[in-house]
């Protein structure tokens, strides 16, 4: 709030800025023998995006981990990427 005193008048100006700062996550990398499956969208790394099933291994490898992934609000991904391993391993 901004009160001026202008003579005899006191003008009380009340503004108020909103600002937002969105967070990019950036894109996901891919585990080593996968790729990572998640649409991107306009929002899809910007904080509080979540991703639940983001990752896909190739054929002979099964995936170890894929928990969801959120966008934070300090520009990282929470959780761990999985790991793609070879079947019957």
């Amino acid at each position: 709030m901004v009160k001026i005193n202008v003579g005899f008048c006191v003008i009380i100006l009340n503004i108020s800025y909103i600002v937002i700062l969105a967070a990019d996550c950036g894109a996901l990398v891919a585990p080593v023998s996968g790729t990572v499956v998640y649409t991107v969208s306009t929002y899809g790394s910007i904080a509080g995006y979540q991703c639940n099933q983001c990752y896909q291994c190739n054929t002979g490898y099964d995936m170890v981990g894929n928990g969801p992934r959120d966008c934070l609000s300090n520009a990282t991904w929470s959780g761990q990427p999985p790991v793609c391993q070879i079947k019957g391993i």
